[in-house]
């Protein structure tokens, strides 16, 4: 039986072998389509006494369509060792890693940091599957995290280029080099660019060269940023290739970056005559997509049906169709705006659940390469909960209150009532259907669990008052529950206090000064990695705002707010445009080359990092908490614990 992970690329050291064995398998060299055992030993892992493995199979293979792996589930049986389980390798696979999913306290099963990979063989059991050398770079750049692994974009651009010297096979891999030449772009190569950009030209030049190499040369011509040159290529195509495949992605492209609906459709309908392409689903979804949503900008519905019916993914139809439902039911219940298409708004909101239920039913043709099935599955079931949210605004504003609480409850129950907006509609729905006293019983459980909202909370005064007693009572009640809540949220991040090492950096803000994290020392900062697109990250700013704001009397705390992975070329003005428009008193710095959010690990924004006066990490915060004064109580919590000595 096989020691854990064989180091088996010469350039790859994170697969090295360790002293303890987590997980072995066995056949030792699997081949595609055969059986492997897989044995988690408990007693050496850290997961040691958990009573459920829940893991998944990130499967690599030489595919570009749909994607370079697919990610499957795992079924892990207990027996004396810990868990096995039986595994079938799909016969194009070329390397699979392993990754658990189970946590003790903040940490999973990583190998620390190493992760598990196992090689597949040809039949020879000597010789690797052709292709695991490329996706052993993908597994340690874009395939990563799905393992619990720290993208290593360094090894994995090391490992490339040293690829590319070595193995001539790959320099005309369609799946490796615009892969690879996306790399030199990223690392700022100038040398192996101007390498690559002659290396693509021969490939053009070459008198042999067929559409799939002319292809190649061009996608790589456009990564590399040579867009006289992929020009030139693309004139030659046409000459050449007047169907293929360069001349329909360039009117795919054109179709993407044209803005007038009458041209985009003349050049939708010119990309349709053409012969299909392996992406041919994909596209054609994105684009009938982008043109149905023109069409609804427009309100012409006809025409919204007949792209909107091109889009075979049933889960962006949803998501399509939720998205214009809120905004034609007024965006919730509280906006005071005269609502002019309740019962369009109503049905498609309808359509967007019983498609997310039939994408639910066929999950297995439908998943994602890059999911597994019960994730996938589990995605849709919020979604559906989350768009069960959407729909009982209909209901309500149709006056159905009663089936408008079935809607919310279902929605709210999916996460334990922990979302503070939606529980602010399920207790107006609920006063509604049922009274004034079960909402009032049910608002003080939500305030004490400190998941309300302000108008929650006005709520549940205007209720204990005609309920109970006089104003003052209700009042004293209700700051009582309000000082559980923050009792309860200080007890809760006290538990998640960390101490660790906060990179320095310099950036400068928006008035061209600059701002270093060093000359800060002595102080509290709020670190917060945000970008102009990122819907999270815009619904959490009022409640900074509100945070910094409580805090801005006081000269030792600062709050920073880090624009990254930011779209577009004048990174700077839409940035400044954005916080001008909506009034933020935000210092925003900018970290066009994303260096900064790379050294801090972030995954995932908004993350917010609160470091302490000793100039140490003592706060990780990913994502939005759901309410305005849930971001501020949090935040004003981390601040005045990040202060003490303690980590």
């Amino acid at each position: 039986m096989k020691r854990i992970i064989p180091a088996f690329l010469l350039f790859i050291s994170f697969t090295s072998l360790i002293q303890a064995q987590i997980l072995t398998w066995q056949p030792e060299n699997p081949i595609p389509g055969e059986k492997i055992r897989l044995q988690f030993h408990m007693q050496n892992s850290i997961l040691a006494g958990v009573e459920k493995l829940d893991a998944l199979a990130v499967v690599f293979n030489d595919k570009t369509i749909p994607g370079p792996f697919q990610v499957m589930d795992l079924d892990f049986v207990p027996d004396n060792a810990g868990f096995f389980a039986e595994f079938v390798v799909p016969k194009d696979a070329n390397l699979l890693q392993i990754g658990f999913q189970n946590k003790i306290g903040e940490k999973r099963e990583n190998n620390e940091g190493r992760g598990f990979s196992i090689p597949i063989y040809k039949t020879d059991r000597k010789t690797l599957a052709p292709g695991a050398k490329v996706s052993e770079i993908i597994a340690l750049s874009d395939a990563a995290s799905i393992v619990g692994l720290e993208r290593n974009l360094d090894k994995a651009y090391s490992g490339a280029k040293s690829l590319f010297e070595s193995d001539a096979s790959v320099q005309k891999d369609p799946r490796f080099m615009p892969y690879f030449s996306r790399m030199a772009v990223q690392k700022k190569d100038e040398k192996l660019i101007q390498q690559l950009s002659a290396h693509a030209l021969a490939l053009q030049n070459d008198k042999k060269v067929d559409e799939e190499q002319m292809n190649l040369a061009y996608n790589m011509l456009e990564v590399l940023g040579k867009k006289e040159e992929s020009m030139a290529l693309l004139e030659i195509a046409k000459k050449k290739y007047p169907k293929g495949k360069i001349v329909k992605n360039d009117v795919r492209v054109r179709f993407n970056k044209e803005k007038e609906l009458d041209k985009k459709l003349a050049l939708f309908n010119e990309w349709r005559l053409l012969p299909a392409l392996p992406t041919e689903s994909v596209d054609l979804g994105n684009m009938a997509m982008s043109l149905a949503n023109l069409y609804a900008k427009q309100k012409d519905w006809a025409n919204f049906d007949k792209y909107f019916s091109l889009m075979s993914d049933k889960s962006r139809q949803a998501g399509m169709l939720n998205s214009l439902a809120w905004s034609m039911l007024g965006e919730g219940i509280t906006n005071e705006v005269k609502v002019e298409d309740l019962e369009k708004g109503s049905a498609m909101s309808k359509k967007s659940i019983d498609l997310l239920q039939a994408a639910h039913k066929d999950a297995v043709a439908s998943k994602p390469y890059y999911s597994t099935l019960k994730n996938y599955q589990q995605g849709l079931e919020g979604s559906i909960d989350m768009f069960s949210d959407t729909y009982a605004v209909g209901l309500y504003r149709q006056g159905k209150y009663a089936e408008a609480l079935k809607y919310q409850e279902a929605a709210c129950e999916k996460n334990k009532f922990s979302d503070p907006e939606m529980n602010e509609r399920y207790a107006t729905y609920l006063e509604k259907a049922e009274g004034g006293p079960k909402a009032e019983m049910t608002l003080g459980q939500m305030i004490a669990d400190g998941h309300a909202t302000q108008a929650m909370k006005d709520q549940f005064k205007r209720l204990f008052a005609a309920n109970n007693s006089p104003e003052a009572a209700a009042a004293k009640y209700l700051s009582r529950l309000e000082d559980m809540a923050v009792a309860k949220k200080i007890e809760e991040l006290k538990k998640k206090k960390i101490n660790e090492e906060a990179p320095d950096f310099t950036l400068k803000n928006l008035n061209g000064e600059t701002v270093s994290l060093s000359s800060l020392r002595g102080k509290t900062v709020v670190l917060d990695f945000w970008a102009t697109w990122c819907g999270p990250c815009i619904a959490s700013f009022p409640g900074m705002q509100k945070a910094q704001n409580e805090h801005q009397e006081q000269k030792d705390v600062v709050f920073l707010f880090v624009n990254t992975w930011e779209n577009g070329e004048n990174k700077e003005k839409l940035a400044g445009d954005f916080i001008k428009s909506k009034g933020y008193s935000f210092q925003v710095l900018m970290d066009n080359d994303n260096k900064v959010v790379t050294n801090y690990k972030v995954s995932g924004i908004p993350t917010k990092f609160i470091i302490g006066p000793d100039g140490r990490i003592k706060f990780k915060s990913v994502g939005y908490t759901g309410s305005t004064d849930g971001v501020a109580t949090e935040v004003s919590q981390m601040i005045k614990l990040a202060g003490e000595v303690k980590p």
